[in-house]
């Protein structure tokens, strides 16, 4: 997906979750900041996009995808949300500036997005709503003092208003509905050049308005701009900067032109009852030197104030005395009495009568607000009752429900009673088609929205899949089987969360078993009844429909990670799995293979298992690693997306075996890591050089772990052939690991494990007793330039213990190590000398051993002396051991004494005088010191030397 696309898709998902938590305007805190912000972002993306999508041609299905979002966006989601929330705050009074700001915003979000979701040359209906929510955007814009914004939006609109006027449509309906979207625009204009204190531009256009206004409820929308504006010119205050002209007397021009239209529809014939006896009051005519503060027309005859406004004209007041006796004043929570369907009989079924009872039905909900809902439902029945009504049947079902949604906060049983009512009544008659394809969709919408409210409470599923199934209801069969099936299927989801099996089966059968989402949700059904065939079966189904996708996947590896018992998933997810490899499936589903084998290893390591059952948890992610190796072996290029889920299976497994290092055998435990080494490999091919180091580390962690666990493995087996096999198998990976370190950035670490692993080779090449190999090894190590290196001595250290255990391996080789170890010794320390010592009293183990030849007993008394050496020049900080001490003199006497018996009487004589000097530098007491210089003195008299 283009960057463009893909940030557009991004910020409507933003917004989305912020206006879930709108819709609940009524209980929670509207966070103004957050809404804003995102809706700017929303809008500066969508121009971002329009900019973009011209230049370059786009995948058409993903484009479809983004327009559908895009308008779903605008016309239901923002458009209802906010037309709620206005009249929640106008009814509330609470309407403070931030909320001006924000419905503002909303509404100029949706018609951009409106804007951008909309074909280049729209058809004339079309072109009609987006001129209506063009409109209403300017208005909100103006109101919120954002001129800027009006402006850009008056030019759009324009061009919509133009196309309107010279469109050439033969329906009638069609053209009243334009000139009603054109008369809106005009009156929007108005709203912006007041704000812009273009009065004389204002009056202009106002009057035009008026001349195109043909219908009674035009007529009123004309009157009612005509009084708002002259009250807030009345209220105005000129800026400092205005030429100095005379506006006290433009608020009487605008009340004039406003009884002018009142007189031309008295002429025309279109007389709303009592308006032709308004007057103005002396008090409205401002006077010198007295501001006109408050402006009050009177209604002669029954001494009562009106003001022409939208919810409060002569015609609604009658209605509202007309169904005052119906709707009396009780205590809260009684019901409202429904007024007798005759109150209909006088009407002529026309557009004008319709839409005038509607806006006089819109004006009652204020005082009211049970009222108009209980109206529509008799007012329905009624036109079912009239051939000469049909026409008008689907526009008073949308306006039952738009009231009905109303109705949902308060009384939410009460709300559902009254819309089956209605749909029931339609489906009774036969006159589901009457209904337009538009209205029909519009009201599936609204009940959508009310159904998704009820949905985010847990305690309300059952309620919100009886709304859900009324988006199907055959009374709106008009709208397609789109969303009446994705709604029952979201109804059958309802019932399968809140345990209601049987209902959701009985939904779920009523659905095309030829989409994905059906069978997704037999497999979820499955999993609460631990139906393991039924389980493979929905996953099979799901793989052969034709709508069958990538979130299908995700969607199913998703919940069986979460719920279900264990087995059901492992099968259900391994025939994924498997029906996922055959040859017809396509890639984009194939490579979803990956994010089935992670799931599959959660699902293993999920269940609480035993120490006894982490061997075979463990030999089952070596399996499922092994298959996703297998899968980049054959075809990397296919997986080049999926470097994430990779990366969770490597690690996933690496982790394991970390965590389950003193749980498992060595054998799982040496698999595991040498899976995760080879995927880490793979990995790195698929992501290149991004984050190289950490890679390789891991990578070389890994490998190292591997061959440390198989090493362990082949400690603890007898000899056999085995053994033998596996011996040589380590010898030929001890490379590739030794590769692997190297590639690791350079650190302590590393050195640690390249002379860990070099042991363990010296390990294996002893038990072959390859001398020859070992003794090659031995000359390396202690070649100059190998012992210049810092950790040089550790290594040799543990190679000289390693070899020292081994009593066939030949002594030169020992001799050579422990002589490059004791040459490279420190003796600064107190830690230092006692590491010498010990590697002193090696190799004079070594030197004087039995059948020793005599070129090594040569060698011994250079240590002996360099010990000695020590020992004069040694401080209570660096003193040589005394048992190390003990240990050399008591050996140098009993050397000596073995060459005394011998007759090597100087050979004799030197040993035994340094175990004499080693005694001396002990604390006394520590050896019979006195006696054995006695004992020295009568073996090496001179005289007894001579006679011998």
């Amino acid at each position: 997906m283009a960057d463009h696309r893909k940030q557009l898709q991004e910020a409507l998902l933003s917004l989305d979750s912020l206006l879930d938590r709108l819709s609940h305007f009524e209980e929670e805190e509207i966070n103004y900041e957050h809404l804003l912000v995102a809706l700017s972002d929303v809008r500066a993306k969508v121009k971002d996009y329009k900019t973009k999508s011209k230049k370059k041609k786009e995948d058409k299905e993903n484009e479809m995808a983004i327009i559908q979002n895009m308008d779903e966006k605008a016309t239901v989601k923002i458009w209802n949300l906010t037309s709620e929330l206005k009249q929640y705050l106008e009814l509330t009074s609470k309407m403070g500036k931030q909320d001006v700001q924000l419905i503002a915003s909303l509404y100029h979000t949706a018609f951009r997005l409106l804007e951008a979701s909309t074909e280049p040359r729209p058809n004339t209906i079309l072109t009609m709503r987006m001129l209506r929510a063009g409109a209403s955007a300017i208005s909100a814009l103006t109101l919120s003092e954002d001129l800027k914004d009006a402006e850009d939006l008056v030019q759009a609109a324009a061009e919509l208003n133009q196309t309107l006027t010279t469109s050439n449509t033969p329906d009638e309906a069609i053209n009243n509905d334009g000139k009603e979207a054109q008369l809106k625009f005009q009156l929007a204009r108005v709203d912006l050049e007041i704000a812009r204190r273009g009065d004389n531009l204002a009056l202009s256009l106002m009057i035009r308005a008026a001349d195109d206004a043909t219908t009674v409820a035009q007529y009123q929308e004309v009157l009612c701009k005509y009084w708002s504006v002259y009250q807030r010119l009345v209220s105005r205050t000129p800026s400092k900067d205005e030429v100095a002209v005379a506006f006290t007397t433009a608020p009487i021009e605008w009340l004039q032109q406003g009884l002018a239209v009142s007189n031309k529809m008295k002429d025309l014939g279109l007389i709303i009852p009592g308006l032709h006896k308004i007057q103005v009051c002396p008090s409205a005519v401002p006077s010198e030197g007295r501001p006109a503060d408050r402006a009050t027309p009177c209604l002669e005859g029954r001494n009562t104030s009106m003001y022409i406004h939208r919810r409060q004209t002569s015609d609604i007041r009658k209605q509202a005395f007309a169904y005052s006796y119906a709707t009396p004043r009780r205590e809260k929570g009684s019901t409202v009495r429904p007024p007798p369907a005759d109150v209909f009989d006088a009407l002529e079924w026309n557009d004008e009568a319709v839409a005038s009872v509607i806006a006089q039905l819109h004006a009652l909900s204020t005082d009211f607000p049970d009222l108009p809902f209980s109206v529509l439902q008799t007012f329905l029945i009624h036109a079912l009752s009239q051939d000469n009504a049909y026409p008008y049947i689907g526009q008073i079902l949308y306006e039952g429900i738009s009231f009905g949604r109303q109705h949902f906060s308060r009384h939410t049983q009460a709300a559902h009673h009254g819309i089956v009512v209605m749909f029931e009544a339609i489906v009774k008659t036969g006159v589901q088609q009457a209904i337009d394809l538009t209205k029909a969709i519009g009201m599936q919408m609204m009940l959508l929205n009310l159904a998704d409210k009820l949905y985010k409470i847990n305690e309300k599923l059952e309620e919100a899949a009886q709304w859900y199934m009324l988006v199907a209801h055959p009374a709106l069969s008009s709208a397609g089987d789109v969303r009446s099936l994705a709604s029952l299927r979201k109804g059958a989801l309802c019932f399968i969360q809140s345990g209601n099996l049987l209902v959701a089966e009985d939904l779920l059968k009523q659905c095309s078993s030829n989409d994905a989402s059906t069978q997704y949700l037999f497999f979820l059904l499955a999993q609460k009844t631990n139906d393991t065939q039924v389980a493979i079966k929905a996953i099979e189904e799901t793989m052969k429909c034709p709508d069958f996708g990538a979130g299908h996947i995700v969607a199913i590896t998703s919940v069986a990670e979460r719920e279900g018992d264990h087995a059901l998933r492992i099968i259900a997810l391994k025939a994924l799995f498997e029906s996922l490899q055959q040859s017809d499936v396509r890639d984009d589903l194939k490579i979803e293979s990956m994010t089935v084998i992670r799931c599959l290893m959660q699902i293993a390591m999920s269940s609480d298992n035993t120490q006894q059952d982490k061997n075979k948890v463990g030999a089952e992610i070596v399996g499922y690693v092994d298959c996703a190796i297998s899968l980049l072996t054959n075809d990397l290029e296919l997986y080049i997306s999926q470097s994430e889920p990779v990366a969770c299976v490597y690690k996933t497994c690496y982790n394991f075996a970390l965590d389950s290092l003193s749980e498992i055998s060595a054998e799982i435990l040496a698999n595991l890591f040498n899976c995760s080494a080879q995927l880490i490999y793979w990995y790195g091919r698929l992501v290149g050089k991004d984050d190289e180091n950490t890679l390789h580390f891991t990578r070389g962690a890994a490998m190292f772990a591997c061959f440390s666990g198989k090493l362990f493995h082949y400690r603890d087996l007898p000899e056999s052939l085995e053994k033998n096999l596996l011996q040589d198998q380590l010898l030929q990976y001890f490379r590739s690991v030794f590769d692997g370190l190297l590639a690791m950035p350079e650190d302590q670490k590393r050195d640690r494990l390249q002379t860990l692993l070099e042991v363990y080779q010296m390990e294996l090449v002893c038990d072959s007793s390859d001398w020859n190999q070992v003794e090659d090894i031995i000359s390396y190590l202690c070649s100059p330039t190998q012992t210049a290196e810092s950790n040089s001595t550790r290594k040799l250290e543990l190679m000289a213990n390693l070899l020292l255990g081994y009593r066939d391996c030949p002594a030169p080789i020992v001799h050579r190590i422990l002589e490059t170890i004791i040459a490279s010794c420190s003796t600064k320390t107190a830690e230092d000398v006692s590491r010498f010592s010990s590697w002193i009293r090696a190799i004079i183990t070594l030197l004087l051993q039995e059948g020793g030849n005599s070129e090594n007993l040569a060698k011994a008394p250079f240590y002996i002396d360099r010990v000695l050496q020590i020992l004069r020049t040694s401080s209570e900080t660096n003193a040589y051991p005394t048992d190390e001490v003990r240990w050399l003199s008591s050996t140098s006497w009993n050397k000596g004494l073995k060459c005394y018996h011998f007759s090597r009487y100087e050979e004799a004589q030197w040993w035994c005088q340094r175990s004499l000097e080693l005694g001396a530098s002990l604390p006394a007491g520590t050896i019979p010191l006195s006696k054995l210089q006695r004992q020295y003195d009568a073996m090496f008299r001179l005289d007894r030397l001579q006679t011998r």
